[in-house]
């Protein structure tokens, strides 16, 4: 479900907010309204699974409290914002693809710093991940290159027209 949710968010904001209109689109507003509707989603859940002690609430320490502030500023707030402006610039697809990433990588860290081993079946994932994202970003600019030859043209014949 969280699959499903998270790829018609990332579809909706690149319909949303089409190229000619990404420089007027004010992603600090369209981020802070997901979080406004999450808080008020999200709200009643909490006093729910406290008072049926699910999931028991209680104040954080000092220290916890100030590394929580910091994540949520810097893994929360500028990871959503980097992550809104390329799904605008690259699409849905490729910046789901480019996340995906870090299942290889940290593969690849894992196998140089710490020693570990893995199964093939890890390796062929993380291979297939490196092909998929290598293929559509390919794809993808020799499309754009294509409808620029293809403006460029339409131009030039206009031009044409006009002489």
């Amino acid at each position: 479900m969280s699959a499903i949710f998270y790829s018609l968010y990332a579809t909706f904001l690149k319909i949303k907010v089409p190229r000619e209109e990404e420089a007027q689109f004010k992603f600090s507003w369209f981020l802070g309204f997901v979080g406004l509707i999450n808080d008020i989603a999200i709200l009643p859940l909490f006093f729910i699974f406290n008072w049926t002690g699910i999931e028991p609430f209680e104040w954080p320490n000092q220290e916890t409290f100030l590394l929580l502030t910091i994540n949520a500023l810097v893994g929360t707030v500028l990871s959503d914002y980097c992550w809104c402006r390329s799904v605008v610039l690259l699409g849905p697809l490729t910046t789901l693809l480019g996340i995906t990433l870090t299942f290889p990588i940290s593969l690849t860290v894992d196998l140089v710093k710490n020693g570990e081993t893995f199964s093939w079946q890890y390796y062929v994932g993380s291979l297939l991940i490196f092909t998929a994202f290598a293929g559509i970003v390919i794809i993808d600019h020799q499309q754009e290159k294509k409808q620029q030859d293809q403006t460029a043209n339409d131009v030039s014949h206009e031009e044409e027209h006009q002489l």
